[in-house]
């Protein structure tokens, strides 16, 4: 996508030209800045299980060791 707003084929990319909008309702923040790897990854597959993407009960540590 980035090598077509290059070319001028994608015009407001966010993260290239576009403008970025923080969301009014987000369903999940993260204080990257205060936490882990570890935690970060955590929180982001809890509320995936939450929001119901995502059934297994594995962990990242149990994914990655």
């Amino acid at each position: 996508m980035y090598v077509k707003a290059l070319r001028g084929e994608i015009k407001e990319l966010t993260g290239y030209d576009g403008v970025y909008e923080e969301p009014g309702n987000p369903e999940l923040t993260l204080d990257t800045d205060k936490m882990s790897v570890e935690e970060v990854a955590e929180a982001v597959l809890r509320r995936v299980k939450e929001l119901g993407y995502r059934k297994d009960e594995s962990s990242i540590s149990a994914m990655f060791g």
